[in-house]
C-alpha cells in the first residue's frame, strides 16, 4: 500500500484490511498499527516474526516499552523522540527509511528499515502505520566492512607483532561490540593444548582474575582446537548448550556469553587461532563468519608486514652495531698502528717479524740500517740470505725448539753478513706471538748489534794477555 492510499482509507476499512488473513499472509513486510499513545493496536504475522515476539505480547506494547532496546546504526541508543513511529505521531510527518537495531527480551539484535506514516481519522484521532523489512544482512555486511577498516587502521599502527594482536582483540571488543576476543597459539607440550597469548573483553571467562595481556594459561581442545589443528573455522551457536564440558557451559552462563567462532589465524605462516564471543546465541551466521574471516586474513597480512618491519629494523640495528663495532675496531686499529709504529717501526733497536718458516714479514729501519739491506730486499726472504755461512742453522734450531714446545723464549748470538760484505755480531732475543688457543702466529725478533762490544772485549782480552810494548 502507498502512503497516499493509506490517507484515503477509513479506520474501519483499515482495520478490516489489517485483520484480513489473506492480505496479512501475503505481506513480507511487518506492519503494525499504533494509537496516539503509541500502543500497538494491530499487526500482521510478519511483524511478529521480524520482532521476535508473539501476537499476544505485541498487542498493548509501546515503542517506549523498556523491554525494547533500540539503537542507531553506529550502535548508540536511539532516543525516544527519534524513533520513527513516535516522530510521525508527534509531527504528523512520515518518517521513511529509518534504520534501527532492535533487541527484544534479550534476543539477538535485528536490523530493520522502518517507514512510519501518520493517519488522521475522521474523528480527529491520529494513528500511525509502520511498515518494516529485515535489513540485517545488509547492515551486517556494512558493519563488517566498517569494522575491517577500523581494525586495519588500528593494527597498522602497531609497533610489534604482539602489539598488533592486542590491538586486534581490543578493536573487536570495542568497535565490533563483541564480548570477548582472544588469540591462542599451540602449546609447547604434547597435550595439544592452546596457550592464550592475548585477550580483551570478558577475559575472566578464560581464567579467573586475568589482569595481564600476556599469559601462559592453557585451553583444551574444544572448538578452538578444531580450528587450530584442522585449519577451518568452528562455530558454537549456543555455548550454554554446546560447549565442550559442563564447566565451560556454566562459565558461559556466568559471563553471559551466547555464541562463539574460532578462526584459524596464520600471521606470517605461524599457527594461531582467533576466538570471538558474542553475548547472544546464533550470532555467527554465514555472512558474519565470512566477514570475520576476511578481517582475520587482512590482519594476517598486516602482521606479516609488521614482522617484516621488525626484521628490517633488527637488521638495521645489527648493521648499525656492526658499523659501530667496525668503527671501534678502526679506532682501535689506528691506536694499535700508532703503538706499533712507536714500538716497532720507530724503535731504535733492530726488530723483525718472521713467519713459522723464518721468512721475514716485517723489518724496522734500525734492522735495515744494521744489516745494510732495504726493507724491500728483506721482506719474504729467510735469515739465511744475510746470515754468516758458519752460523746458518742457529735461528732454525731455535724455531724448532719453540714449535716443539721445549722452549718459548730464546736468546742467542749470531753473525750476519752485511750487504757491503762486513761481518757483524747480533744478540738475538726471539719470542713467539700466539693466539687465544696458544697457537704460534709469528715470531718477534729483537736484536742488538754487539760487534763493537765483541771487538772491545777481544781487544781488552788481548791487552790483558800481551805486553803493550813488545806485543808478547
Amino acid at each position: 500500500m502507498s502512503d497516499a492510499h493509506l490517507d484515503l482509507i477509513h479506520v474501519s476499512e483499515l482495520h478490516r484490511l489489517l485483520i484480513s488473513e489473506r492480505v496479512l499472509n501475503s505481506m513480507a513486510a511487518g506492519i503494525v498499527l499504533q494509537g496516539e499513545d503509541g500502543v500497538i493496536l494491530d499487526y500482521n504475522a510478519a511483524a511478529t516474526n521480524l520482532l521476535g515476539v508473539s501476537g499476544d505480547q505485541l498487542v498493548g506494547m509501546k515503542s517506549i516499552d523498556p523491554s525494547w532496546k533500540v539503537v542507531r546504526e553506529d550502535g548508540s541508543p536511539l532516543p525516544l523522540d527519534e524513533r520513527p513511529s513516535i516522530a510521525a505521531l508527534r509531527s504528523g510527518v512520515t518518517s521513511a527509511g529509518i534504520i534501527e537495531g532492535i533487541e527484544v527480551a534479550g534476543q539477538s539484535r535485528r536490523w530493520l528499515s522502518v517507514n512510519s506514516h501518520p493517519v488522521e481519522l475522521e474523528n480527529g484521532y491520529r494513528v500511525v502505520v509502520s511498515s518494516f523489512v529485515d535489513v540485517t544482512s545488509r547492515v551486517q555486511r556494512e558493519r563488517l566492512l566498517l569494522l575491517l577498516a577500523e581494525v586495519s587502521r588500528e593494527v597498522l599502527s602497531a609497533s610489534t607483532e604482539l602489539d598488533a594482536c592486542k590491538r586486534l582483540c581490543t578493536s573487536l571488543v570495542e568497535r565490533g561490540e563483541y564480548a570477548l576476543a582472544w588469540i591462542g597459539v599451540p602449546s609447547n607440550t604434547n597435550d595439544n593444548g592452546i596457550v592464550i597469548s592475548c585477550a580483551a573483553g570478558e577475559t575472566g571467562y578464560l581464567y579467573d582474575d586475568m589482569d595481564e595481556w600476556w599469559g601462559a594459561t592453557q585451553s583444551g581442545w574444544g572448538h578452538t582446537g578444531v580450528a587450530l589443528h584442522e585449519g577451518r573455522s568452528k562455530v558454537i551457536d549456543d555455548l550454554a548448550q554446546e560447549a565442550l564440558t559442563p564447566l565451560w557451559r556454566l562459565r558461559a552462563e556466568n559471563y553471559h556469553l551466547g555464541s562463539t567462532i574460532a578462526i584459524p589465524f596464520r600471521p606470517d605462516d605461524s599457527n594461531a587461532v582467533l576466538s570471538i564471543y558474542h553475548r547472544h546465541v546464533n550470532q555467527f551466521d554465514e555472512i558474519t563468519a565470512s566477514g570475520l574471516e576476511v578481517i582475520a586474513k587482512e590482519v594476517e597480512l598486516i602482521i606479516s608486514h609488521v614482522r617484516a618491519l621488525e626484521r628490517t629494523a633488527q637488521a638495521l640495528e645489527e648493521t648499525k652495531a656492526a658499523f659501530d663495532t667496525l668503527a671501534e675496531r678502526e679506532r682501535a686499529l689506528t691506536a694499535s698502528e700508532i703503538r706499533f709504529r712507536v714500538a716497532f717501526e720507530d724503535n731504535m733497536s733492530p726488530m723483525v717479524f718472521s713467519d713459522l718458516d723464518d721468512n721475514l714479514t716485517a723489518a724496522n729501519d734500525a734492522f735495515c740500517k744494521m744489516i745494510g739491506y732495504s726493507r724491500e730486499e728483506l721482506i719474504g726472504k729467510d735469515s739465511k740470505h744475510f746470515t754468516y755461512p758458519e752460523d746458518i742453522g742457529i735461528t732454525e734450531g731455535s724455531l724448532h725448539h719453540s714449535q716443539s714446545g721445549a722452549l718459548d723464549q730464546f736468546r742467542y748470538t749470531k753473525r750476519y753478513l752485511r750487504k757491503d760484505g762486513h761481518i757483524i755480531y747480533s744478540e738475538v732475543s726471539r719470542t713467539p706471538a700466539r693466539d687465544a688457543d696458544g697457537n704460534i702466529l709469528y715470531y718477534v725478533f729483537s736484536e742488538r748489534d754487539v760487534t763493537e762490544e765483541r771487538q772491545l772485549t777481544s781487544q781488552l782480552s788481548h791487552q790483558a794477555l800481551h805486553d803493550p810494548l813488545t806485543g808478547l
